[in-house]
């Protein structure tokens, strides 16, 4: 598994779909990104149609328009093995599969220590990996527009994962030679099967005729050679376990090469969908008597084009054959939704706003070239939102009241906390915090946010990190890291 096919595997995904999908609620656009991802009762310009279309009802300007650009990454437990290997010398690890044992004669070339240890920690790298690895590559783009209590936008968000499914129980330096003339000099041509410890530096074997019967130990008929190595002879010895059976099912070597041969145990899962969505937002405030507070409702219709990819790689497949097979297996679905929001403002808490809202709540399906599909289940998510000194500082937070399956076969529910100090139209400065409730894999997540400008034309920077670690080429990097670049104009 080379590092650089891995990243093209997921690259490929984004070049191929310009951007592509998750099913987890997302944080874009350019505040909430900042405010720990929190923005269901406090985005109340242009991002409300995503955030919460309620909150058109409560525009702090007439006009708002926003464009954002951001990319983020998720690593565990891939990219640092897969360097690994692409750092380890694999020609002893090949040399012992192809050309390092002649069973015609009796000979064989011998491995130094250095040898020794690169096959020890190619094995050790892959008996790691399992499943509970990946890479998921997550781009956003955000175009939202609000005039007065009516909002329209484009917004892409995206996930392109990659999962490396190894088999734990096929991870044997088990090895085969086919069409073996002269086996120890019966005559015979077969099939030879080996299994070399790299620890003691030894082998077994077990040797197959043509018809497929074993020809059991052939310790005598290797000494008669008279080519035969002595060191051959001492370390080489019969194995009646080592059988076809045995090496399909615990092979190093099958699994490497298994996707390639049609297997099902052990290849790289390429997944993406894309969804650009298109919504129309509106919002009404509700009259009720001001004793009970304010109350405001909104909807977004949404018509969303879906793009599809799931690819199986194997784990040493070229970079062109990557490329082919995500264009192939490829497939586009136009759809529509609708989402649904409230925000409500109690009479005994000043300034105080809570917010729900529902997302795709008809269930969108998005089909795959092989014939499946991709359901995006409904999402549901409440916000609160404190503000004070005159509309200065906001206090928010967020929290998912569904569990979201993501492309990389987590779960996300996040809990969101954020701060937002503006004391002019022209400036923000912006802190917070998530954490995803369903899965612990990243760890909390810490988010800063600045804006600054003129008021018809700001630079909002954003940028999300998590706490904890991975390591990529003998460097430490967060296990989750997020940017975003905004243009803000208000009027």
């Amino acid at each position: 598994m080379r590092l650089h096919h891995l990243l093209l595997a997921v690259f490929a995904t984004l070049a191929c779909t310009l951007l592509a999908s998750a099913l987890e609620f997302q944080p874009i656009g350019f505040e909430a990104i900042g405010m720990g991802g929190a923005g269901v009762a406090c985005a109340k310009g242009s991002m409300a149609g995503y955030y919460n279309p309620a909150l058109l009802a409560h525009s702090r300007y007439t006009t708002e328009v926003n464009l954002s650009l951001g990319a983020g990454l998720k690593e565990y437990n891939l990219l640092d093995s897969a360097n690994k290997l692409s750092k380890l010398d694999m020609s002893s690890f090949n040399n012992m599969s192809n050309t390092n044992f002649d069973f015609s004669t009796g000979k064989f070339g011998t491995f130094t220590a250095a040898d020794r240890s690169n096959i020890v920690s190619i094995q050790g790298i892959w008996n790691s990996l399992g499943s509970n690895n990946g890479i998921d590559i997550s781009p956003a783009v955000a175009l939202g527009v609000q005039v007065l209590n009516v909002g329209v936008g484009i917004y892409t968000t995206g996930d392109a994962t990659a999962v490396a499914h190894i088999n734990p129980n096929q991870n044997q330096l088990i090895f085969k030679q086919d069409n073996v003339a002269d086996i120890a000099g019966t005559g015979k041509t077969g099939t030879v099967y080996f299994q070399y410890n790299p620890v003691t530096d030894k082998y077994t074997y077990n040797a197959f005729d043509a018809s497929g019967a074993s020809m059991g130990d052939l310790g005598a008929q290797f000494s008669g050679l008279p080519g035969a190595q002595q060191s051959f002879l001492t370390n080489v010895s019969y194995n009646k376990n080592l059988t076809p059976t045995t090496y399909n099912n615990t092979s190093i070597e099958v699994a490497i090469n298994d996707n390639n041969n049609g297997g099902n145990n052990n290849y790289i899962a390429v997944r993406g969908l894309v969804l650009n969505e298109i919504p129309i937002s509106y919002a009404h405030a509700i009259p009720i008597p001001e004793k009970f507070g304010t109350l405001a409702v909104g909807g977004s219709l949404k018509l969303i084009s879906g793009i599809t990819y799931d690819q199986k790689v194997s784990v040493n497949t070229q970079d062109s054959t990557i490329q082919d097979d995500l264009t192939k297996n490829s497939k586009t679905t136009m759809t529509g939704t609708i989402d649904l929001g409230a925000i409500y403002n109690p009479p005994v808490v000043k300034n105080l706003s809570i917010g729900v809202v529902m997302k795709d709540l008809t269930s969108p399906k998005f089909d795959y070239a092989d014939g499946g599909s991709a359901p995006v289940d409904p999402q549901a998510r409440m916000g609160v939102d404190y503000s004070l000194w005159h509309d200065r500082v906001d206090f928010a937070a967020d929290l998912d009241l569904t569990k979201n399956a993501g492309l990389d076969a987590h779960n996300y529910q996040y809990a969101c906390v954020g701060a937002n100090f503006h004391p002019a139209s022209w400036f923000s400065l912006r802190a917070g915090a998530m954490n995803n409730l369903a899965d612990s894999t990243l760890g909390p997540i810490g988010t800063i946010g600045l804006g600054f400008g003129l008021k018809w034309f700001q630079l909002d920077l954003a940028a999300e990190s998590s706490f904890k670690t991975t390591t990529v080429q003998d460097s430490t990097i967060p296990s989750y890291a997020k940017i975003n670049l905004a243009l803000v104009s208000k009027w």
